[in-house]
């Protein structure tokens, strides 16, 4: 019985990498990462509607604000919107059912168990989406539109190792940094500090990407950033 929430918790934080990491080619990293973090709108919601949380006015407001900032951060019906800007507001719904799932299910469950539960389940994705496709190839047009998502194995060679071997040293030393924040400070405190990633995703796509973000889109990008501010959970 131990294992049941942490692997249903497991799941919707490998569906948010997924959405997120599915996303990469065909928008920004700023526009990626805004609509990821509208994940604390989702908190409030399922707060109010699931785990019967007081939200208070100021909750809702941030609602509000964080649904006119996706509005227009992605900007429905005009020839700027792109579908595939939906994948990351759909990683962010199931990051949201993983925080409402950590907090009424998971208090008691060692550590030690989520993360193994978690790492798990995105293994057992990667192989069970890998053998899908070797056992049921993509046609040939969808691999051409969509390489990074279809295409076939290809050999890595010892740089990307090397690649791979560093990002599998950060993503455990994030993981550790990130937990040890949420220890020894309130989480309202660490999450108001995670919204720091956005300033640091725009700096890569101007750096990296030679991309700026339009006026439109970093007005979008501010009103769900004080949506999310608004939305965290302040002493009584």
């Amino acid at each position: 019985a131990i294992w049941g929430w942490p692997l249903l918790r497991a799941v919707c934080i490998t569906m948010t990498f997924l959405a997120f990491y599915a996303a990469i080619p065909f928008l920004s990293l700023s526009t990626i990462g805004a609509a990821n973090y509208i994940a604390p709108i989702f908190v409030t919601l399922l707060s109010a509607y699931v785990i019967k949380e007081a939200v208070g006015s100021l909750g809702w407001l941030g609602v509000s604000l964080g649904f006119a900032g996706v509005v227009i951060l992605l900007q429905p019906g005009t020839d700027a919107f792109s579908p595939w800007a939906l994948l990351p507001i759909v990683g962010a719904a199931f990051y949201a059912m993983a925080h409402a799932i950590t907090r009424t299910k998971c208090q008691n469950v060692p550590l030690a168990v989520m993360s193994l539960s978690q790492n798990l389940v995105m293994m057992l994705a990667g192989l069970t989406v890998s053998a899908f496709l070797v056992w049921l190839p993509p046609n040939s047009a969808l691999v051409e539109a969509y390489p990074y998502i279809f295409d076939t194995w290809s050999d890595v060679s010892f740089q990307d190792w090397l690649i791979l071997a560093v990002l599998a040293v950060l993503a455990i030393v994030i993981g550790m940094m990130l937990a040890g924040a949420y220890q020894a400070a309130p989480p309202s405190v660490v999450s108001a500090f995670e919204y720091s990633y956005l300033a640091f995703v725009a700096a890569w796509d101007i750096l990296f990407f030679n991309t700026t973000p339009t006026i439109i889109s970093a007005t979008g990008m501010i009103m769900i950033v004080v949506a999310g501010l608004l939305v965290l959970p302040r002493k009584s």
